[in-house]
């Protein structure tokens, strides 16, 4: 029996089911663990669980088989372990495992799982997305907000970071519109400005941003910022001729990370 813990935002539960399911197809009986966010947690925003706008498979674990289990967490943040994969005997998971490479053998099944359960039916956001997809599309998402704060810990996307990779695209991609998604529209106002068509992006919040990573998903191309939400926008689209542009760092520090697929363009930060 192996039980995974979901724990933190939207992407970063992404990535603990994700992991979850290359874990059961390893045969292994999978259970996940959603407790820790129907209680408060003293330095960490209160989170909703929110995998269920999803067509995911969950087993949620009962309160009695964690005691089953022996606790296994990463030793490294976002440094690919293949170990943790097959741990034997029962297991209990908790970590955020942020790299492709525990689940990208089983990249069409989490592409499926990762698909709306209910499809886009409001007005503004159908329009958007007829525009993105008939576009050469590229969202640019630019992520504050608590990073600002945390900024010896994540770092935040400098504003020529932002203009570089919008330069990179333009060298490379005939007439892009960008999209541009933020936690901070009122700096993304007063700082940047791209020499090619933008679309600010603020027609949703923190309860319907699923549908903003929909969005980001349906664009050509993606520039994104060292933020899981923003990475899984760009690893679901599907354009086989993508390119997605990302930080050369993700930490403040600069530490080894495996979050980045080999594919994806590194700027500097």
């Amino acid at each position: 029996m192996k039980i995974i813990k979901l724990q933190g935002g939207l992407g970063n539960q992404m990535f603990q089911y994700a992991f979850g399911k290359a874990v059961a197809d390893l045969g292994q009986k999978t259970y996940y663990d959603i407790s820790w966010f129907s209680k408060e947690h003293k330095d960490t925003a209160h989170r909703n669980f929110d995998l269920e706008v999803f067509n995911v498979k969950i087993k949620p674990s009962s309160w009695w088989q964690k005691p089953l289990c022996r606790i296994v967490k990463e030793k490294t943040t976002n440094v690919y372990e293949p170990e943790l994969l097959a741990p034997k005997g029962n297991v209990y998971y908790s970590g955020y495992f942020q790299s492709e490479r525990y689940f990208s053998a089983i990249r069409t099944e989490i592409l499926k799982d990762f698909s709306l359960k209910n499809p886009i039916n409001d007005d503004k956001n159908l329009a958007l997305l007829k525009q993105i997809k008939a576009e050469n599309s590229v969202s640019m998402h630019i992520r504050r907000g608590d990073y600002v704060k945390l900024s010896h810990i994540y770092g935040v996307c400098s504003l020529a970071y932002y203009r570089n990779a919008a330069e990179y695209i333009c060298r490379r991609v005939s007439n892009p519109h960008f999209y541009i998604f933020s936690d901070d529209m009122a700096w993304v106002k007063e700082n940047l400005h791209i020499n090619a068509p933008c679309c600010l992006v603020d027609i949703n919040n923190a309860t319907t941003a699923y549908l903003d990573m929909e969005l980001m998903k349906n664009c050509k191309h993606n520039i994104i910022a060292n933020s899981s939400f923003s990475w899984w926008g760009a690893w679901l689209n599907a354009n086989p001729q993508k390119i997605v542009i990302c930080p050369d760092a993700w930490y403040a520090d600069n530490r080894k990370t495996d979050i980045v697929p080999p594919q994806w363009i590194r700027l500097e930060t």
